[in-house]
């Protein structure tokens, strides 16, 4: 249950897409684009992973700075941990979309099920996988309507003990995170929904096999060189 890696397509060489999971049990999928060459070229070997982890490797992650009593005190499920791997991956600095879809049966038995969409966020623990000295992201304080930097906590699940940026993202339309072109430079939201639809439109029809109406979905658009685990509560 807490671990899987699903098959890999490769979409030309410079886009990877796994899904994992089922619709009314758990599911989650990750795409990757390559921003500088090929993910199959020049002695590169790129994976994309996705495993679920336990909802707890999220909770409590996300704590607002200017009030530490408000937290992300209950992951909503199994967490997932989408990695990039292999050869090559700084190079190709890939960005990533990750989509986490949590069943209409999870959300009433966790008592959440009448909430409203937008309601729903997600701690995201994003890992750097760039060559230059580690960015910082904005991430939303949980406790007000601004900002706060993701904070660095190392992950003892994670081996090698990688270090992990943990905050909640903000909405990919946010102008908090954009840099002067309009492009963004933080792992943000780009969609919640309990539409099937809205993520066949977003992600097509693969992504959208994995859900059914009334379930909530979440798509975290990742800039290049951050990858990351995340939960929705």
């Amino acid at each position: 249950r807490k671990y899987m890696i699903t098959r890999m397509i490769a979409n030309g060489t410079n886009v990877c897409i796994n899904s994992i999971g089922t619709p009314n049990v758990h599911a989650s999928y990750g795409k990757i684009l390559a921003t500088s060459g090929l993910f199959f070229a020049d002695g590169r070997n790129v994976s994309l992973t996705t495993q679920f982890v336990a909802g707890a490797q999220t909770q409590n992650q996300c704590t607002s700075i200017t009030n530490p009593n408000v937290t992300n005190s209950k992951t909503i499920g199994d967490a997932t941990d989408l990695r990039v791997i292999g050869l090559g991956v700084t190079a190709s600095g890939p960005t990533t979309r990750m989509l986490i879809v949590i069943p209409k049966n999870v959300l009433k038995a966790s008592g959440v099920l009448n909430r409203g969409t937008p309601s729903f966020n997600v701690c995201l623990g994003a890992l750097y996988i760039g060559s230059a000295a580690t960015p910082q992201w904005t991430a939303k304080d949980p406790a007000t309507s601004g900002t706060q930097p993701a904070m660095s906590v190392v992950d003892p699940a994670a081996l090698g003990g990688l270090t992990r940026y943990w905050g909640v993202p903000l909405n990919c339309s946010d102008s908090r995170i954009k840099d002067t072109n309009g492009k963004n430079t933080s792992p943000c939201i780009s969609l919640r929904t309990k539409l099937k639809s809205d993520i066949f439109n977003a992600l097509g029809a693969e992504a959208a096999a994995l859900m059914n109406d009334s379930d909530i979905a979440i798509i975290i658009n990742k800039p290049s060189d951050w990858d990351g685990k995340g939960g929705i509560y």
